[in-house]
């Protein structure tokens, strides 16, 4: 998210390793999106707002997906 690096972002599959699985970040990012809906009071909203996102640590931090992680610690 915030590094230039747009090499091997996709099906990565040919680096996977048992403690690196490919793909995760497409898990993250969806967990992310879910976390920020789910806090939503206007569904329809934030909808609009995570197909138009502008700053992602805002965004993250309005989805409140690092305190839910930080609990599993």
């Amino acid at each position: 998210m915030y590094l230039d690096k747009y090499d091997n972002w996709i099906a990565n599959a040919k680096n996977s390793t048992p403690d690196n699985l490919p793909d995760q970040g497409y898990w993250i990012g969806y967990q992310i999106c879910k976390s920020y809906y789910e806090n939503a009071t206007d569904k329809k909203q934030a909808i609009k707002e995570m197909l138009n996102i502008k700053n992602y640590k805002v965004f993250l931090e309005k989805s409140k997906w690092k305190t839910k992680i930080e609990t599993y610690k």
